[in-house]
Parts: structure tokens; C-alpha cells; sequence
């Protein structure tokens, strides 16, 4: 699963999960919730082999924060009122973090062509970099 993501990931701007539910299909829904703080979510309706894949990608990619009509125009949305920050505390009542997952930014020095090779997904994005 974290292959398909990571590929999808390399062809977008931006990656919303909806767009993940649409090229994984169910085996990616299930019932848990991804919350970064209190009351906090990304989404709702994730399943653990979903979360794990993210989990092995966390030092390649990273969730940015986007407007949620980016889910609007996916066909996805969370009923919930919308968080533009997060904090340790969290908010009173749950709200929805809309983020996209890009790759992070890499400064690639010249004495070492792949610094960031540390998971086996980037080694092999790495080779297919060249």
C-alpha cells in the first residue's frame, strides 16, 4: 500500500485522501480516526494497514495543510468544522485539518547523491531518480 501512495504522491502536487480512497479502494477505509492533537483529525474512516503505510513513509513525506475545497472538488469532505491550526491542547470540540501529503524537501548535496535514502521506498525512488 505505502508503494501505491508513494507513487501517487510522486505524479501530484498534492495527494488528498480521497484521492487515496480512490486509487486503493476499500482495503484503505475501516473505522479509525488520524487525530494530531485533541479533537484534531485528518480524517475519519481509516484502516490500520492505511495508517501503517503512512507510518513507513513519515521521513519521505509530509501532510500540509489545504483548503478543503480541494475535498470538494475530490467527492470527500469530513462534517466537521474546519481547524487552521494546530496545538498541543487541541480544540473543545472535533474539527477537521484538511491536509494534502507531499514529499518533503530534500537538499541533496553533491558529495552524497541520495542523503535521504534511509527507508527502502526511498532507496528505490532514489534509483529511479538515477
Amino acid at each position: 500500500m505505502a508503494d501505491r501512495i508513494f507513487d501517487l504522491i510522486a505524479v501530484s502536487r498534492g495527494v488528498t485522501f480521497a484521492e487515496i480512497f480512490n486509487v486503493i479502494g476499500e482495503e484503505a477505509r475501516e473505522n479509525l480516526t488520524w487525530e494530531i492533537s485533541p479533537n484534531t483529525a485528518l480524517w475519519r474512516g481509516i484502516s490500520q494497514t492505511l495508517y501503517e503505510a503512512f507510518k513507513l513513509m513519515h521521513q519521505e513525506i509530509v501532510p500540509q495543510w489545504t483548503n478543503f475545497l480541494i475535498y470538494v472538488n475530490d467527492g470527500e469532505v469530513l462534517n466537521l468544522p474546519i481547524g487552521k491550526t494546530i496545538s498541543k491542547t487541541g480544540y473543545k470540540k472535533p474539527h477537521w485539518y484538511p491536509v494534502v501529503f507531499r514529499f518533503r524537501l530534500v537538499l541533496i548535496l553533491p558529495s552524497s547523491p541520495h542523503p535521504f535514502c534511509s527507508s527502502p521506498l526511498a532507496k528505490e525512488w532514489a534509483g529511479r531518480l538515477g
